[in-house]
């Protein structure tokens, strides 16, 4: 539930009455804590051709820095999720995402700040989902066989 865009406040009482405007068992809800991208200017060294003999083969190189840019995006959210039916909070956490993309003059952004917000958020969503969905999952678990210093009924 958008607090925003459906004119209601994101909190337990309203998602609670969506949900019976909507007659859904759960409504998720939540705040963003922080959205925010940072850059991170830096320089790279390349070496170049300046000179070249008349085989072509070149004769001197000189090294030069181009600028670059890193940006981050980083964001926090807490989602939550209320039971309709009587308005209790049965979900409530706290999710991390980022992304990051780097380039340097005269090459062109390889990931757009919209795909580092999408990254972040599909990130988050099936961070939600892993915690309230059921899904298949292989355990691998070492059993210790070793009864050294055990009670006799717990051995």
């Amino acid at each position: 539930m958008d607090g925003g865009s459906r004119g209601r406040g994101a909190d337990s009482a309203a998602a609670t009455r969506y949900g019976r405007d909507i007659r859904a068992d759960g409504v998720f809800y939540g705040r963003m804590q922080a959205a925010n991208f940072d850059n991170y200017p830096y320089e790279v060294k390349d070496s170049r051709c300046v000179k070249k003999d008349d085989a072509g083969k070149c004769v001197r190189h000189e090294d030069f820095s181009r600028p670059c840019l890193r940006r981050t995006f980083h964001m926090d959210v807490f989602p939550m999720l209320v039971r309709v039916r009587d308005g209790q909070v049965v979900y409530s956490s706290r999710k991390s995402a980022g992304a990051e993309t780097s380039w340097c003059r005269g090459e062109s952004q390889l990931t757009s700040d919209d795909e580092m917000i999408d990254g972040a958020v599909n990130t988050i969503l099936a961070d939600v989902r892993m915690d309230v969905a059921p899904y298949n999952t292989i355990l691998r678990a070492t059993v210790i066989e070793k009864t050294d210093g055990l009670p006799e009924a717990d051995a």
